[in-house]
């Protein structure tokens, strides 16, 4: 292999990758590369291969430093670009990793998008928890830091216990990132679980109408009698948010088979209050009738 040896990295990388195109052999050239020059982790096929075949080859680039050779320079700390996919890893690999991570996040020098990588891959290993997360919500004076730490809450290997974290940051300025990360956190955890948070928000006295919006939408996805009745519950509340009716309205066209949806649906068409909207209640308006009557057939045949 005298091209990979060549003093030009270019040329080295070039002829290097060109070499460990064929799997094979792959593996032994892999080695044959690190042996003679650690600096070779810096390809990405030789990454990638370690990444996915060859953990145990990981252990000398995990911790803090420099690597020289032909395809670095030297002069700067060499991370490995592992962003995802850490269930491959032993434990003690992605604790070592994660101390990494734990001190760039916390080097104020380094660009904010650094930092803020550094905290979204911290959620992405599995030995971590919400809380080796919750300590970067009490950093308030970095608002970037703070909603990656939101954020990246859903992507735990164990999401449930971060619902009343998202929950409990509704009710301040941190309400956006919050509830965006709702919905992906509602596909990961248990129906009962979410129907109960979802039961203690909407019995708060007062909610911002996007994070109140976005409650119904969640019940409406999630079809259950617990649901439903919570929607009705929420629909009968007195001066509703046209925003927030809407809302229920929509979530309400998933239940046609139940009579009080359809009720919701017909008090909506003769409300004035409830301008939502009009091309919405021009076909429900038109089809209504067509539709019940069809769904009751359906209903019927089905009995």
């Amino acid at each position: 292999m005298p091209s990979t040896s060549s003093d030009q990295s270019g040329i080295a990388s070039l002829a290097a990758a060109q070499w460990l195109a064929d799997p094979a052999h792959r593996d032994a050239r892999v080695r044959k590369l690190l042996d003679e020059d650690e600096s070779a982790i810096v390809l990405p096929a030789v990454f990638q291969h370690l990444h996915l075949h060859r953990q145990e080859w990981l252990d000398p680039f995990l911790e803090r430093r420099s690597l020289s050779g032909r395809f670095t320079t030297g002069r700067v700390v060499y991370v490995l670009p592992a962003v995802s996919g850490f269930h491959r890893w032993l434990p003690r690999q992605q604790t070592t990793f994660s101390k990494l991570h734990r001190e760039m996040a916390a080097e104020r020098k380094r660009s904010m998008s650094e930092r803020v990588r550094s905290v979204q891959i911290l959620a992405r290993m599995p030995v971590h928890g919400v809380d080796d997360l919750t300590g970067y919500l009490t950093t308030q004076s970095e608002v970037a830091i703070v909603e990656a730490a939101l954020g990246a809450l859903v992507w735990l290997d164990e999401p449930t216990p971060a619902l009343p974290v998202l929950l409990a940051n509704l009710d301040d300025s941190r309400a956006r990132v919050a509830m965006y990360a709702m919905p992906k956190l509602a596909r990961l955890v248990p129906k009962v679980v979410l129907e109960d948070a979802l039961a203690e928000l909407l019995a708060r006295p007062k909610l911002k109408v996007t994070v109140h919006k976005e409650a119904l939408r969640l019940l409406g996805g999630n079809r259950s009698e617990r649901a439903l009745q919570l929607l009705l519950a929420a629909w009968r509340v007195p001066k509703l948010h046209r925003d927030v009716a809407i809302a229920a309205l929509h979530g309400a066209r998933r239940w046609l088979d139940r009579e009080e949806a359809w009720g919701m649906l017909e008090a909506a068409l003769h409300d004035p209050g409830v301008s939502f909207d009009l091309r919405f209640r021009r076909e429900t308006n038109q089809g209504f009738t067509t539709r019940r009557a069809t769904w009751s057939s359906y209903s019927g045949a089905l009995a």
